[in-house]
C-alpha cells in the first residue's frame, strides 16, 4: 500500500471482555476514531478522510483519498 504515512497517538484504551477498544486522533484530519482492538489487528480501521490506521501507531493516507482538517 503506498501513500503518505504518519503516526497516531492512542488517547484511551478500554478493556472489556470481547469489546476492547482504543480511541485515537487521526493524524490527517484530526477526527477522533474508536476501533475494536481485533479490527486493528486485521486490516486496520478506516477513517472518514480515507486514512487507514494500522497497529503499531501507523496511519496511511492512500493516494486516492484526501485529508480534511477539522
Amino acid at each position: 500500500m503506498s501513500g503518505e504515512e504518519r503516526t497516531y497517538t492512542i488517547k484511551r484504551t478500554k478493556r472489556a471482555m470481547g469489546r476492547s477498544t482504543i480511541t485515537l486522533d487521526c493524524p490527517f484530519c484530526g477526527a477522533e476514531v474508536t476501533a475494536y482492538t481485533w479490527s486493528m489487528a486485521g486490516r486496520g480501521k478506516r477513517c472518514a478522510c480515507g486514512a487507514v490506521h494500522h497497529p503499531g501507531n501507523k496511519s496511511i493516507l492512500t493516494a486516492g483519498a484526501r485529508a480534511r482538517k477539522r
